[in-house]
């Protein structure tokens, strides 16, 4: 999958913002200020909803024929199953989960990315059949 320049950027601002933040909540949780993870939790979560809104629907990828709204799931379960995995190796503080749940949390993350896969390919850009061969 040839991923467009919007897709690009929003893969690099939500992979550093996924390092940042792990980070800081590794420290928080390490120092016990667990007062002040909500509001690194909101901000982070407000990156990737603020990137995700501007970049994708600003991403003017006229020519490409794949489904743009797709690249940017495939990045986010990409980079959910990437921050999970790195959390538990090496932040072991904010991630007290066996290896068994974890690699069921990516079974989920990957089944529910294969199923929003099949379902936007059976309706291209919203369009069901009916209403393109009308």
């Amino acid at each position: 999958m040839l991923l467009t320049r919007n897709a690009i950027i929003f893969a690099a601002i939500n992979g550093l913002s996924s390092v940042i933040f792990l980070t800081k909540l590794n420290d928080l949780v390490v120092s016990r200020n667990f007062d002040q993870i909500a509001p690194w939790a909101i901000g982070y979560g407000l990156i990737w909803a603020l990137s995700g809104a501007i970049l994708g629907s600003t991403d003017k990828a006229r020519s490409y024929r794949g489904n743009v709204d797709f690249q940017y799931t495939a990045i986010c379960s990409l980079i959910g199953i990437l921050t999970l995995w790195v959390s538990k190796l090496v932040l072991p503080a904010i991630m007290p989960i066996g290896y068994a749940t974890l690699f069921l949390m990516t079974l989920a993350i990957i089944a529910a990315t294969a199923a929003q896969y099949f379902v936007a390919n059976r309706h291209p850009k919203g369009i069901d059949k009916k209403e393109a061969f009308k």
